[in-house]
């Protein structure tokens, strides 16, 4: 589930794969290893990773996938219209 801290939203792995359509264990071996990867994210407690919505932009535009990138900004539109129907 993604939160919204400040003016920043963070999403959750759950989020990131409907949005990248990477599996769970791709994304967290991306995010232990971010140098290699370029995917920025916090981890929280044991096993929780959050991702801002900031560092997910600047993951995908690093990406030669235009193709991804199209897919990802209508997953991420899709997402906050779902969040805003629930009153998240």
């Amino acid at each position: 589930m993604a939160i919204k801290l400040s003016d920043e939203t963070y999403y959750d792995i759950k989020e990131l794969e409907k949005i990248l359509g990477f599996s769970h264990i791709t994304i967290r071996k991306y995010l232990k290893n971010p140098e290699k990867y370029n995917l920025w994210g916090y981890k929280v407690g044991k096993n929780r990773w959050y991702v801002s919505e900031y560092n997910l932009k600047k993951f995908i535009e690093g990406k030669d996938l235009q193709k991804l990138f199209g897919i990802a900004e209508n997953q991420l539109k899709e997402i906050e219209e779902e969040r805003k129907k629930k009153g998240n």
